[in-house]
Parts: C-alpha cells; structure tokens; sequence
C-alpha cells in the first residue's frame, strides 16, 4: 500500500475581507523550503496590494507550525535559497512590510523560523499545544528579530519576553508564556 504526499504549498483563501494564508508541509512538521518561502511572501504581497482585503490569518495545516527551515536547502553545496525581492513583502517585516494586521496562530512545534515570522505578525493566538525553541544558539548562529516588532529587541527578549530561552535553545510552551506579555 502506498500513501501519495501532498506537495508542499503555501495556499492563501480569501473570506470577504479576510485572507487565510495555509503553509502545508504537514509531512515534514511544516518545514518550510526556498519555494515556500517565495509562495509565502507572494500571498503577503497579495494581502497588502489588495485594497479589500483588511487582515490576513497565518494558520499553518497540520499539528504544528513549523519545525523551521528545510535547512540544506537554504545553505550548503545544493541550497535553492533566493533572496526575497525588494517590492514583496518578507515574511520577517526586514524590508517591505504589512501595513494591515497580521495574526500569527501558532500550535504544537513553533521552532526558529516560525518563532521569528510570528513576531513580525501584529497578533498571535497560541495554542496550549504550542511549542517553542529558539535553535540558532545551538549551532552557534545569531536569531534573526524582526525591527521594530513588539518584544524583539533581543536584549529585552532575553530579559522580559520568555516562552523560551533563546539564550540556550530549550523549549518552552504556550501556557508558561501566557503569563510573560508575549500575546
């Protein structure tokens, strides 16, 4: 018996004024690729040049957000990574942004990358599921913040904001952060 896998994709639904945007990479806990990333960033762009649209949902399929980045894919002899152009907006808020609100709803593993696009959202509902780590500082490589997000200067994450410890890469979850003005 064989199980057909879906291609990963990222899809985006719209709902009157609401855009739902779906990243889908359920098989690989939402490990998200080079072309995920593109798809990501072009349905941003979409929401944001779209006058009827008034706030978009990033809500990742399957149990978890994501496990982070599909990483030979981005670095290493065979990476595929592009640089996200200048006029779409990035899913980090590091160059164009969203000027409408974004909600972040994060669930079950809510590892790097994951942690740092829902920081750049406007709102996150997390799950009691949720899960969070911050991996960077495990193999020695500095977490990328988003400017000028609420709670991202790393100093004051690593001070105030903790439903992680960023500093030693343990994991933390949804219900203790609760607590921490991370909402």
């Amino acid at each position: 018996m064989t199980t057909e896998q879906k291609t990963p994709e990222v899809r985006m639904t719209v709902e009157g004024h609401i855009c739902v945007i779906s990243l889908d990479n359920a098989a690989k806990k939402n490990a998200i690729t080079p072309a995920l990333m593109s798809q990501l960033s072009a349905h941003l762009t979409t929401f944001e040049d779209d006058d009827n649209l008034w706030v978009a949902i990033m809500d990742p399929a399957g149990e978890h957000t994501t496990a982070g980045l599909d990483m030979p894919k981005f670095f290493g002899p065979s990476a595929t990574a592009k640089p996200i152009p200048k006029d779409q907006v990035n899913p980090f808020a590091l160059h164009r942004r969203t000027t409408k609100p974004v909600i972040s709803v994060v669930h079950g593993i809510t590892y790097t990358i994951g942690i740092e696009m829902m920081l750049a959202g406007d709102i996150v509902i997390a799950a009691d599921t949720a899960r969070f780590c911050q991996l960077e500082s495990k193999r020695g490589i500095a977490p990328l913040w988003p400017p000028g997000a609420p709670g991202c200067d790393p100093l004051e994450s690593t001070q105030d904001v903790r439903p992680f410890d960023d500093r030693s890469g343990s994991s933390g979850g949804g219900t203790p952060a609760a607590g921490t003005g991370c909402q």
